[in-house]
């Protein structure tokens, strides 16, 4: 009776993997099959329709938030490169500022005005360069981060907003996943990325 009934399982196996096949879930349905037989066939008929619903929805998720951070790492890149033009050009007119200063300079007292003034400008072009490097460290560590969370398939990423403070050294875990095993994979991977950073869980678990 048992041998008998073993391709009857073996067919309703490759049967349930063909029918999940075309959403890459061909191991699903193979399970199904092969434990319970045609009771698990007629699962996966049954319930196939919900399934796709399901899985293109994530599909979907998954594909808006990789857009997003490509958008983030795009934007973040833009602003760094912006910042570090206002420090070059802050840093020219220190050197401007410097050197007329100390042409105009006629005395002990003008010429240390003009030293004054040169040291205030050279301070203040710094300060915008290390704005910018920070602006451009930031940027990359969040989108590696948002990257590798994405590439981690026990991992439902697509409601997860990850924000940099490279000032702070802080990165910020925002939205929400479905399980507390997710959230705390999601903490350890950004840990791994950004070591020496504080990270702020602020994930919610549970679906929207």
């Amino acid at each position: 009776m048992l041998k008998a009934l073993i391709p009857l399982w073996a067919a309703c196996a490759v049967a349930g993997a063909a029918l999940l096949n075309r959403d890459d879930h061909a191991g699903t349905g193979f399970l199904w099959g092969l434990v319970l037989g045609p009771v698990g066939l007629f699962v996966v008929l049954r319930q196939r329709p919900t399934w796709e619903r399901r899985w293109t929805r994530e599909r979907s998720r998954a594909e808006e938030a990789r857009k997003e951070a490509a958008e983030a790492a795009s934007t973040a890149a833009t602003e760094a490169q912006k910042a570090a033009t206002r420090a070059g050009e802050a840093a020219r007119e220190a050197v401007d500022a410097t050197r007329n200063a100390l042409e105009a300079a006629k005395d002990s007292e003008a010429a240390q005005q003009a030293a004054e003034a040169g040291a205030a400008a050279t301070a203040a072009a710094a300060g915008l360069t290390r704005t910018a490097a920070t602006a451009i460290a930031g940027g990359a560590l969040t989108a590696a981060i948002k990257t590798a969370l994405m590439a981690d398939r026990t991992i439902d990423a697509s409601n997860i907003d990850v924000d940099t403070d490279a000032g702070r050294r802080v990165v910020s875990l925002k939205g929400r996943v479905p399980t507390a095993a997710q959230r705390t994979a999601a903490v350890a991977m950004a840990r791994a990325k950004a070591p020496g950073y504080e990270i702020s869980d602020q994930l919610v678990v549970g679906r929207p």
